[in-house]
């Protein structure tokens, strides 16, 4: 009884792997506004950080190549983000951000591998599809802080901004991907409003292309379905 249970359970988690990293991502996302400010919390804060990294590879780890690269990178950004909460250093940030951006890239990459060789519309189908939204924000977010850092006064505040570093760039990506726009952070350089229009044009272009990659696999899988009977 016990053997069969943790079949049922590893059989859940194998065909389940997005959803732990798209769970994992949403609490990233739900504490960091709070955590951000404190010292102390920040360590959580890059704790909540290692469980992405460490959903994100078990997610792409169907394949041993895959699973190796993707940790060899996890281990570097992991190593980066623990360190820029002991040293403060805009060499350090500028390499947490890029190693990032590479991370979040090859998750992306393996995700959409995973999503385009389906052959049917399943559950984790569209978690693997939602993760990749929100990982092309998170990606954004770190490009603008590299903007900021390598040229600084890119950015526009219309408050004051309590917290440095990417956390601040992640609200405005999300409301910049989502095409929402308060205006409370404007992008001031020609690099910055460029790289802002191209994340709000990928991310409209990209849920048109989901939507119509979604309902061309079910029309699919209906046909199959409707000649096997």
């Amino acid at each position: 009884m016990l053997i069969r249970t943790f079949k049922q359970i590893y059989s859940f988690c194998l065909q389940n792997r997005f959803l732990f990293l798209l769970i994992t991502l949403l609490c990233y996302l739900l504490v960091w506004p709070f955590l951000q400010p404190f010292f102390r919390f920040r360590l959580l804060l890059s704790l909540s950080l290692t469980f992405v990294l460490i959903s994100a590879v078990y997610a792409v780890s169907e394949h041993k190549r895959t699973a190796v690269i993707a940790s060899a990178i996890a281990v570097v950004w992991g190593i980066l983000q623990w360190s820029s909460n002991i040293v403060e250093s805009p060499a350090l940030n500028v390499a947490d951000s890029a190693v990032a951006v590479i991370f979040m890239s090859y998750i992306i990459y393996n995700a959409l591998h995973f999503f385009c060789h389906s052959k049917k519309v399943d559950f984790n189908i569209v978690i693997a599809s939602v993760v990749v939204y929100l990982l092309m924000a998170l990606i954004w977010a770190e490009l603008y802080n590299l903007i900021e850092i390598v040229s600084p006064g890119s950015f526009n505040f219309a408050v004051e901004v309590s917290e440095a570093g990417t956390s601040r760039f992640t609200y405005f990506s999300f409301i910049t991907i989502t095409t929402l726009g308060y205006g409370d952070i404007i992008p001031a350089s020609n690099l910055a409003r460029a790289v802002s229009m191209l994340e709000a044009f990928v991310g409209q272009v990209y849920l048109v292309v989901l939507v119509a990659r979604l309902v061309g696999m079910q029309i699919a899988q209906s046909l199959r379905e409707s000649n096997d009977t």
